[in-house]
């Protein structure tokens, strides 16, 4: 039950919510919009697999469960996100920094 609750949650908030997912603190590296904006650029299965493992604090085994793909597949796919993610950082801090 907790695990339908969870995914009716990140479903709701990956179909378009209005509230941002992650809230800023002051000791953070990296500001909580940023991370929204990261989370939007990725592909719909990408964004729920990283909300799922970072967010949710899931194994990779419970986010496949979830996603209904398997193990090797969402490790492959958080995998991509995370690189998509960081090249989008590294770009969009490049080109401030030229600025």
């Amino acid at each position: 039950m907790r695990r339908l609750r969870l995914k009716r949650r990140v479903s709701e908030r990956l179909g378009g919510a209005a509230e941002p997912c992650f809230e800023s603190r002051g000791e953070d590296l990296i500001d909580a919009q940023t991370v929204q904006s990261l989370l939007e650029t990725l592909a719909k299965p990408q964004r729920e697999i990283v909300v799922l493992r970072i967010w949710g604090q899931m194994t990779l085994q419970e986010t496949a469960g979830i996603v209904h793909k398997p193990v090797s597949t969402v490790h492959h796919l958080y995998q991509k996100a995370l690189e998509k993610m960081r090249q989008t950082l590294e770009q969009s801090s490049c080109t401030t920094k030229k600025k």
